[in-house]
This record gives structure tokens, sequence and C-alpha cells, in this order.
């Protein structure tokens, strides 16, 4: 049991950081000599706790540009997060009801909760504050993310306060989250490096197929940003030509 380690963070969704950054702490546990699992819990839905009618507006506007721009699901990149989830990932079995976490405390010794936006106010879980780990187990926190400026309600802040107060080792991907944080605990809660950045480049190229020789270059951006796809091929043409 005491080299087993349960991962509680994002990863499910279809969302490139999200799912490498789960990737990459999974193997850096397993470098250091224990077992990485990633405990196989979805919430039904994210829920959005604020009611602040900016925010939903933004979230409607978001909806409606993805509908404008015809942005609908593709499915061959659903299967390939699908096949990435099911091959490089290590899971438990699947976590529901209360039952199932509490059988977890007997598998593993040491919970992490991982990095990505686990933490963000506006998103509130309190299974990603390892709610359900027994107090004999120990809770430690790498690089998750808060995701915002300031915490925006005072009885957040106190729910911050009772789920992290006992935490063994506390750390946040960002400076702003240590702020937050360290004036809510009254303890340093130190930043440190998204897991993505702990394995090497080597270590990411050995997970790249090499099919076939040919030149070609990427391009990620967010949204359907017409005018940098539009310099992105433009770009390649003129590589082409030299």
């Amino acid at each position: 049991m005491d080299k087993k380690v349960a991962i509680l963070s994002w990863y499910n969704y279809d969302n490139y950081g999200t799912v490498l950054q789960a990737y990459a702490l999974e193997q850096v546990i397993d470098k250091l000599g224990y077992e990485a699992y990633h405990i196989d819990y979805s919430p039904y839905k994210r829920v959005n706790i604020s009611y602040d009618e900016n925010i939903i507006k933004k979230s409607i506007d978001r909806v409606n540009q993805k509908i404008r721009n015809r942005l609908i699901e593709d499915k061959q990149r659903k299967i390939k997060f699908i096949d990435f989830r099911k091959n490089f990932l290590r899971l438990t079995d699947k976590c529901v009801i209360q039952s199932d976490f509490d059988k977890l405390n007997s598998i593993f010794s040491t919970f992490v909760a991982g990095s990505d936006q686990i933490w963000s106010p506006f998103l509130f879980d309190d299974r990603y504050f390892l709610d359900f780990v027994r107090e004999n187990n120990k809770k430690i926190a790498y690089a998750p993310s808060l995701g915002v400026e300031t915490i925006p309600y005072e009885y957040l802040k106190v729910k911050y306060q009772e789920h992290l107060a006992n935490f063994d080792c506390l750390s946040v991907r960002e400076k702003q989250g240590s702020v937050i944080l360290s004036d809510i605990l009254k303890r340093d809660v130190i930043v440190v490096l998204d897991p993505v950045f702990l394995l090497s480049k080597d270590e990411w190229n050995s997970l790249i197929p090499r099919t076939k020789d040919e030149e070609y270059i990427l391009a990620y951006f967010l949204g359907n940003n017409k005018n940098n796809i539009r310099k992105a091929k433009k770009y390649a043409k003129a590589c082409i030509k030299n």
C-alpha cells in the first residue's frame, strides 16, 4: 500500500493541457519509485456556483460563438483523447458514491490533489480537496490552480480554510494562488511548476509517432482565430518555397 499513490485531478476532459498534466504527474511520481493511479472520478457536471451576471453572460457568449463557428465536437479528436487515456493513464476503479471513495483509503496511504484549475472557486467541488481521505493518510497538493485573482465570497474562504488546514504539503501553480491561500491559511504555500515541465524534451518526444519523414508545422490556437490560421498557412507556404 505504501508504494501506491492516488492522484485526483482533471484528466477526463478533452483538453490537451488537462490530459498532458495528468500524464506528466503520473510519470514523475512513478520515477520517484511509487506507482501512481488517477482516481476515476468524473463529476456529472462542473457547477459554476457563482451567480455573477457577467460570468453567466460570458459563458453564454462562448457557447453561442462556438455554434456560430461550427466548432462542434470532432469525433476523431475525441477518439484520440480516449485512446491516449486508455493507453497512457493508470486508473483506479470508478468512484461515484461515498463508499467508492472510502475504499481508496484501504488501498492508498498517500493522496495527491493534482494540477489544473481543480480549486477554482467557480467550479468548486469538495472532492478535489480530498475531503474523503482519512486522517491517518497523507494529503499532498501539487500545482493545483485557482485560476482567479481573488476568492469572490467569504463563505468560500471558510471552505478553503477547512479543507486545506490538514494537508501535509501544499503547493500551487501560480503566484496569485499562493498569495490567496497563504493569506487564508496563515501559512506559506509554495509555487511549483506545472507537471508538464517536469518531463524532459526527450520524454515528450517519445510519445510522438514517427510515421513519416515529411516536414510539417504544428500550430495550436485557442478558439477559431482565422487571422492566426491565415498567418500560419502563409508561413508554411513561405517555408516550402525556400
